[in-house]
Order: structure tokens, then sequence, then C-alpha cells
């Protein structure tokens, strides 16, 4: 976390992954049922929630009046320069009689309010806690064969959750570690642009010649043929 607060991130919120019964063996210890050698199985992870504002100095419009004549304010976060509008014909002034106050972020936030960019009532029920129950994706098959070819994979409702309540419908999502794709493509599914970085040239085929194929409702030599991979 210091990490991150050290190149201005900001934290916002910390959620418990509970996994539930995973499929893991190795807490067993090569089966050996003596002191000192079994320990319980790592079933939770930590979902971390950050936000970062670059400095912006631009001037703003006051948005009630329109009005240019605006002057700088506190910092209501990190990067975040608020202003207050000094027009005192402006449309609305406080019982102090003082103008409105807003930053580049709430004007952002503003216009992201609307109908396309609802939350639904399920997915905030879902994660409505700090604690949030997921079931781990299955990748191991009877044989002991990973069938999805990576090493991590989890599910689509964490990506899920992140996109519909950060971002806005045509926002584009960057995942810099893309591995099975997953955050890219409930990205396409929840109607935003994404990018997304794998160094693993096989994974990036297999996951879109596969998964994006049937996300996007493709031939998977459909896919390969127009995006020339």
């Amino acid at each position: 976390m210091m990490i991150f607060e050290d190149h201005g991130f900001q934290f916002v919120d910390d959620f418990i992954w509970d996994k539930g019964e995973v499929q893991t063996q190795r807490h067993k210890n090569g089966n050996r049922p003596y002191p000192l050698y079994q320990y319980p199985i790592n079933c939770y992870e930590h979902i971390f929630v950050f936000y970062k504002h670059r400095l912006d100095n631009t001037l703003y419009p006051c948005p009630v009046c329109g009005c240019l004549k605006v002057n700088g304010n506190a910092y209501s976060g990190v990067g975040v320069k608020s202003w207050e509008c000094k027009n005192l014909d402006c449309f609305e002034r406080s019982a102090g009689n003082r103008g409105k106050r807003f930053s580049a972020r709430t004007q952002l936030m503003t216009g992201l309010q609307r109908t396309e960019n609802v939350v639904g009532e399920d997915l905030l029920h879902k994660w409505r806690r700090d604690v949030v129950k997921l079931a781990p994706v299955i990748k191991i098959n009877s044989k002991g064969q990973n069938i999805l070819g990576h090493t991590a994979p989890f599910p689509k409702e964490i990506p899920e959750y992140a996109v519909r309540v950060f971002t806005g419908v045509n926002e584009s999502v960057l995942d810099p570690f893309a591995g099975a794709f997953t955050t890219t493509i409930e990205s396409f599914r929840q109607g935003r642009n994404s990018i997304g970085i794998e160094l693993n040239r096989t994974m990036f085929r297999d996951a879109v010649l596969t998964r994006f194929s049937n996300a996007l409702g493709m031939r998977p030599k459909e896919v390969e043929r127009e995006w020339r991979i």
C-alpha cells in the first residue's frame, strides 16, 4: 500500500475476497500428518481500491452559471484542485453567500450520472460488505490438468464490479497484466473500451481466439482474420 501512496495514489477501500473451498492441496505438505507440517489453506485475498488524479490547474467554468470568474480553493484530495464561483449573480449561492464550489472530479462524477451508467441493485447487494464470497475459477480437471493455461485466474465478478462502479459506458479500462484477459472481456461486455497487455503470446492468442470469440459472438477464424493474429 505504501508503494502506491508514495506514487500519488490515495487509498479508498479494501475488500476481502473469501474464496470458500479452494482446489489447492499444498496445505497437506506431502501428506505428512505430523506436528509442524500442517498449515491452513490460504483461502482469501485482498482487493485494494486506489484512485489517482493528475495535478490539474485548468480553469474550469462554474457548472451552474458557466462563468469563468472563479478562484482556486482548497485541494479536496491528492491532486484534486477545487474552485469557487465568484460570480455574485450565479444562480446558486450558499447561506453564507459563498459561490458554488467544484472540481474536475465533481464534474466527472456529475457527467457519469446517466441512465446507461446506473449500477444495478443486484451488483450493489453482492458487494454491500467488505468481505465478499466468490467461488474461485475451477482450472484443474479430474486428471490434474490446468484446462485454462493460467495459474491464477480470477472470477469475472471482480472486474465486473470494478468496471461498473468506477467507469462509465464508452470509457477505457487498462489491464497491464492481462493474463487470461478476464478484465478486458468483461469490459467489452459492459460497453467499455479496454486495453489488455500480456507478454505471453500463447496466452494472448488463446484468450483472443477462444474467450474473445465467445464473448463477441464470432468464430475464432473470423477473429483471427479480422484482427490479423
